[in-house]
């Protein structure tokens, strides 16, 4: 009889423990789950592609070598794309900071608002960044920091069109992994971003585009 109660006790031990070791696993982690930076890219015809810091979209670097390291920086805009997008921005920097709005309105991408946040400057191209600050109309959210590259080919009649990328990227969660806008900028500065990731091909736009 001693034994059996002692047999007893030891299988009620292993069970208890086995439901212990289950509850832990219930609570742990999903490894699918990730942990990185999200980054996405969305072309004129709204379609986006995800990525992760893990899968950077990396092109070889054509620029980026020359950047201006000027303190004072003007690059504005205002011209629609053949699609019907319209956006309108500035972004200028001197030793205050960097200051300027923009605004996208586009049938695929969405209508909404944004404060320059960085500038870059390669030759007569550029890219800026804003956070966003106001949503009218589709599926982008406030505080979203998105990037552009636009390139100005000069003025007058005679002048090739300005141009802006095939793609905009955007990062929908850098605040889970920095505290402030500035400190996410300190890795994702506008000259990094523009000079490493393959924002497409430069296509041509109606309008105005003047890098300073």
């Amino acid at each position: 009889m001693k034994n059996l109660k002692l047999y007893y006790a030891v299988v009620c031990v292993l069970f208890l423990m086995g439901c212990e070791q289950e509850s832990q696993d219930n609570f742990s982690p999903d490894p699918t789950t990730s942990m990185d930076l999200q980054m996405n890219s969305v072309n004129e015809e709204g379609k986006i592609t995800s990525y992760s810091t893990k899968d950077f979209p990396a092109s070889t670097p054509s620029h980026g070598l020359n950047m201006s390291v000027s303190p004072n920086l003007k690059v504005t805009g205002n011209f629609r794309t053949e699609a019907g997008s319209k956006y309108n921005f500035a972004a200028v920097q001197d030793s205050d900071g960097v200051t300027g709005e923009w605004q996208v309105n586009s049938p695929t991408i969405g209508h909404f608002y944004m404060n320059s946040i960085c500038v870059s400057v390669d030759g007569n191209e550029s890219t800026i960044a804003g956070i966003v600050t106001e949503v009218v109309s589709g599926n982008f959210q406030e505080n979203w920091i998105v990037f552009i590259k636009v390139k100005d080919n000069g003025e007058g009649v005679n002048a090739p069109s300005d141009q802006s990328t095939l793609n905009l990227y955007f990062y929908p969660d850098w605040f889970n992994f920095y505290p402030s806008a500035e400190a996410f900028l300190v890795d994702y500065s506008c000259s990094r971003v523009g000079a490493t990731l393959n924002f497409g091909p430069f296509i041509d736009r109606i309008g105005q585009i003047q890098v300073r």
